[in-house]
């Protein structure tokens, strides 16, 4: 069964109306305007650009040659100059190898040396040590050879003088004391040497025994103090001499006699009283009724400064 078509159904036309004034815009606004075409060249033109280009090509090429060379001749003389350090390092390691092989050489001298020197220093102890316990030794022999022994300074000397005139000096002495007695006892005499140009030097008297050496010794020391004004000279041993002060004491050690005379020495600028030797020993005193004091060696002075 056929059925009609709806009512509403719009039929539209084949030429639409359009508005005429936009239509006429829009053709406008599509429509593109070229531009005036790009003028050619002429001949003189082309030529001088091919000559200008050929010109900066050239000067461009001379340019990069003159660059090239001087860089060239920079790394030329840089090479060279680096080939100039290298060589100069080479010298110096070559140098300090040498030095290092002289130092250590020398490193090894030095520790010989020193290895030396400590066995020197080693046996110049133990030399030291030798000669101190033979100092001590001989100290002690010449000690117990002085304990008999008397010493009369200042004995002038007689012309041609012979042993024989030493001992009648020694006789006379006795003689003189009220000793004669003890001449028999007189074991030798002998004169030290004398400074230059003296006429007079000391004379060494041995006894046979201490006790005679002390019995002389007490005799000349009364006698001295019994006649202050004539004590003992050279007329007492029949010297023929002026009259010349004789000086009589125990006979002393080498060693003792420095000690002695550094005591006095040293009391003189300490403040003590007094100072004497016996028995080859050295004794100082600070006052009167002060207890004495004995002086070991040169050491002991510095430990009694006040």
């Amino acid at each position: 069964m056929l059925r009609s078509p709806p009512s509403d159904y719009h039929r539209t036309n084949s030429a639409p109306q359009i508005n005429d004034t936009n239509d006429d815009q829009s053709l406008i606004g599509n429509i593109t305007i070229r531009g005036e075409k790009r003028r050619r060249l002429s001949s003189e033109q082309m030529i001088d650009m091919t000559s200008f280009r050929t010109q900066m090509q050239e000067m461009l090429s001379q340019m990069f040659e003159t660059f090239s060379e001087k860089q060239s001749l920079l790394f030329d003389d840089l090479h060279m100059r680096i080939n100039d350090i290298d060589t100069k390092l080479t010298s110096v390691q070559t140098s300090n190898q040498e030095i290092e092989s002289k130092l250590s050489t020398l490193n090894e001298q030095v520790s010989s040396m020193q290895n030396k020197l400590l066995e020197i220093d080693d046996e110049q102890k133990s030399l030291s040590d030798k000669l101190i316990k033979l100092d001590i030794r001989l100290s002690g022999v010449e000690r117990s050879y002085k304990k008999t022994c008397i010493e009369i300074r200042n004995t002038p000397k007689v012309l041609n003088e012979k042993k024989n005139d030493l001992f009648n000096m020694a006789y006379n002495l006795t003689k003189f004391l009220g000793m004669e007695h003890l001449k028999d006892r007189i074991r030798d005499v002998h004169r030290f040497p004398a400074y230059k140009n003296s006429s007079a030097s000391t004379i060494n008297i041995e006894f046979s025994d201490t006790l005679t050496k002390w019995n002389i010794l007490k005799a000349a020391k009364q006698y001295n103090r019994e006649n202050p004004s004539a004590k003992l000279n050279s007329v007492h041993l029949k010297i023929n001499s002026s009259q010349t002060p004789l000086y009589i004491s125990e006979s002393l050690s080498q060693c003792t006699k420095q000690l002695y005379y550094l005591t006095r020495q040293f009391i003189k600028t300490e403040g003590y009283l007094f100072c004497w030797v016996i028995n080859d020993k050295v004794y100082i005193r600070e006052k009167e009724g002060a207890p004495h004091i004995l002086v070991k060696s040169e050491e002991h002075l510095q430990l009694l400064k006040k």
